[in-house]
């Protein structure tokens, strides 16, 4: 079952680079400022609390990691990241991957071609501080209005995942009662290598209710299955009757 998930947990080696100031249209400048001392530190981790705390600007994060095992033909490996604070800019042996920006959205990476025996992550976080506290260009929440010294930094896991070269993304499901029966909608996006023929099988209660012939994409390609239910066991909630689950499953198959 994919993905198989190897944590980049452990100590990874920092080292302040600037300190920094976003403006409200976005420019991010530098400003002086004596730094904070390069260090380890256990990840993910906030910077409270560390050497790193009330520090905001940039700093360089770095790790060696080996090559989790050998690929079969139909997998891929990517890097993951569950939530960076704010700025990340990342690179694997030297070769660059790209840019986010945010606090608590994954993102991700195909890092199948860059993965060796032997690797170096390096990942630049710039946390500034706002230049204008009353026009933020930050969405972070309220956190750094409730503690003006948080900085969240790499701050949720990384990992390298194993996974096949198409893979369901962005799955959610909606239920709907139209007695007796109902329905069951299920909405997501195939990812990976185009050109592979694909089949998506719904099944609810382990019966198949509806199918789809699909092909991956690299962006991925929007999928929306409905299964129906012809009758339904309904309940009464507030603890006035045992509530009733329907399960359901879907499934990526590859086609012939």
């Amino acid at each position: 079952m994919y993905p198989h998930r190897m944590r980049l947990h452990g100590p990874w080696q920092f080292e302040p680079l600037a300190r920094t100031v976003v403006q409200h249209d976005g420019r991010i400048e530098r400003v002086s400022g004596s730094l904070p001392e390069p260090g380890r530190m256990k990840m993910p981790a906030t910077w409270q609390g560390t050497a790193l705390d009330g520090f905001r600007g940039r700093v360089r994060w770095s790790r060696n990691f080996h090559s989790p095992r050998s690929l079969e033909p139909n997998e891929r490996l990517w890097l993951v990241f569950q939530g960076v604070d704010y700025f990340t800019d990342a690179s694997l042996n030297g070769m660059s991957l790209g840019r986010h920006e945010g606090y608590f959205e994954a993102f991700e990476f195909d890092v199948t071609s860059l993965v060796g025996p032997r690797n170096e992550l390096v990942v630049e976080v710039d946390c500034p501080a706002e230049a204008d506290l009353a026009h933020r260009r930050l969405i972070r929440g309220t956190l750094d209005r409730q503690d003006a010294g948080f900085v969240g930094g790499i701050w949720r896991d990384v990992a390298l995942e194993v996974r096949s070269v198409a893979f369901l993304l962005d799955v959610a499901a909606q239920a709907a009662l139209h007695a007796p029966g109902g329905t069951v909608t299920v909405t997501g996006r195939v990812v990976g290598v185009p050109g592979i023929s694909l089949a998506l099988d719904l099944s609810v209660e382990q019966t198949w209710l509806a199918g789809q012939k699909i092909q991956a994409s690299r962006n991925g390609t929007e999928f929306r299955l409905e299964a129906k239910l012809e009758r339904v066991e309904c309940w009464w909630p507030r603890n006035l009757g045992e509530p009733k689950t329907y399960s359901f499953r879907l499934e990526l198959h590859g086609l012939a």
